[in-house]
């Protein structure tokens, strides 16, 4: 619903502006969708659970060829989601890349209550699907998360820059917020591409980010999550980002824009899908290594049309797995 939360707002309340959501048929995109179910990861002792939407042409691809999505969902999701309504793996049949979406969390909060992969189960998971699929490209390894899955993509970025060649964010969180910030302080790595993407409508309110917004949760509950909860506070998280990728810290200025109280460069209106967006990048001498986004009339969900302006930022960028420096694609 483009008014508030689906999964908050109580269906008496709002008879209207609901958006049906089209559920991919697998088989008619040419896809491949494994659901791998407890299985084993190299280096875990546990039974994990995935998702894995191939293209049936990765089958005839070169070794080493072929990119990788690794898609987070938020917290206690089922991860079938990301398959489902972030459009991810209609994109991926397209243009030829392997979609996977594990269950990350711990096994104590997440959907299926299985064991969860964490940080080092997401990572080992990666090296077993270069095993299964060598025709996995490892210099074009990305992630990209929603709401907590978004708040593990910014410490995943930087934790394992060596693996991940950008990162793009779906209305994430900040709930790792000192350890993204710590990583940032030491970090002696390449550059790591940030998209970060949130609708103006977004309950927890992450823009604008100085908590102003006037859509968030005392819209539903009579208080703001803003006052209560400092995980929907992201702009430290931005600040490390833009530390590692060589730019000046900013200090939050919100006559500079305001959504995210940041001097973008290019800031403009543009279109993504049928709703209005606002965007604006950051550069260093490389080019182009942060962009951010604000889509109007969007809640706290996934819209489809996220995917293509991801890919296109992500696809942009790929990583030296022996250096670790990026490479700016032309």
């Amino acid at each position: 619903n483009n008014t508030a939360e689906f999964y908050n707002l109580s269906a008496r309340s709002a008879t209207k502006d609901y958006e049906l959501i089209k559920t991919p048929i697998f088989k008619d995109l040419g896809i491949t969708y494994n659901q791998e179910i407890n299985q084993s990861v190299s280096g875990m002792n546990g039974k994990y659970t995935w998702f894995e939407y191939v293209p049936n042409t990765v089958t005839s691809s070169k070794a080493k060829s072929v990119p990788l999505v690794i898609s987070l969902h938020g917290n206690q999701n089922d991860p079938r989601i990301q398959g489902d309504s972030t459009g991810w793996p209609e994109l991926a049949a397209k243009e030829n890349f392997i979609v996977v979406s594990p269950e990350w969390q711990s096994k104590d909060s997440n959907y299926f209550n299985v064991d969860g992969l964490g940080d080092d189960g997401v990572i080992n998971l990666i090296k077993d699907l270069q095993v299964k699929y060598p025709q996995i490209d490892p210099s074009r390894i990305y992630v990209n998360g929603l709401s907590l899955g978004g708040a593990e993509s910014f410490k995943l970025g930087l934790k394992n820059s060596n693996i991940f060649a950008g990162v793009a964010i779906t209305s994430g969180v900040n709930v790792f917020a000192d350890e993204v910030t710590k990583i940032a302080d030491t970090y002696k790595g390449g550059e790591v591409p940030l998209l970060y993407m949130c609708g103006d409508h977004d309950f927890f309110q992450m823009i604008p980010v100085d908590g102003s917004s006037k859509f968030g949760t005392q819209f539903l509950f009579g208080k703001q999550v803003w006052d209560e909860d400092k995980n929907v506070h992201i702009f430290s998280s931005l600040q490390a980002y833009e530390k590692v990728n060589g730019l000046p810290v900013s200090e939050m200025n919100m006559k500079a824009n305001e959504y995210y109280g940041i001097a973008l460069d290019n800031q403009r209106w543009t279109k993504l899908g049928d709703k209005d967006m606002y965007v604006g990048t950051l550069s260093n001498n490389n080019g182009v290594v942060m962009e951010l986004a604000a889509v109007k009339d969007l809640a706290h969900w996934n819209y489809k049309p996220e995917a293509e302006y991801q890919w296109n930022f992500l696809k942009k960028y790929s990583r030296n797995t022996e250096t670790g420096k990026l490479n700016f694609n032309k």
